[in-house]
């Protein structure tokens, strides 16, 4: 994006420079990355349950569990196998981001993971406040 902004190749993007590549197309497709960023940490955070920064087979299953979503094991671990870049048997935060849009995942985004993720971090959050006094 930089080089497409940059268009008198001084590697510099000025003021101008800013503007037009603002207004341009390319840049409004972006304007809603913070939305996908933030959509994939709260994805995320349900997953890793253990708090680790790694998901293992077992956390899969327990989060779609967790949300009423039944999926085999065998479902788990394709999904696990097509994040899982370095082979280690867990998939990393890192590796979750490059999957995040891989087909592997494409039906975890289609059953609103996202949305329930939300839901359910923010009734966690709603009953631990209760539970405070």
């Amino acid at each position: 994006m930089i080089n497409a902004a940059d268009k008198n190749g001084d590697g510099v993007i000025d003021y101008q420079e800013f503007n037009d590549a603002y207004d341009s197309i390319g840049w409004k497709k972006t304007k809603n990355i913070s939305q996908v960023m933030s959509e994939m940490q709260a994805t995320w955070s349900c997953f890793d349950t253990g708090d680790d920064g790694q998901v293992g087979i077992d956390e899969i299953l327990k989060t779609f569990k967790g949300m009423g979503i039944n999926i085999s094991k065998r479902e788990a671990e394709k999904m696990l196998k097509d994040a899982d870049e370095d082979y280690d048997g867990s998939i990393s935060h890192q590796e979750f981001i490059v999957a995040y849009h891989s087909s592997g995942f494409k039906t975890m985004r289609q059953l609103g993971m996202v949305n329930r993720c939300i839901d359910a971090l923010q009734e966690e959050q709603s009953l631990l406040f209760k539970a405070d006094p």
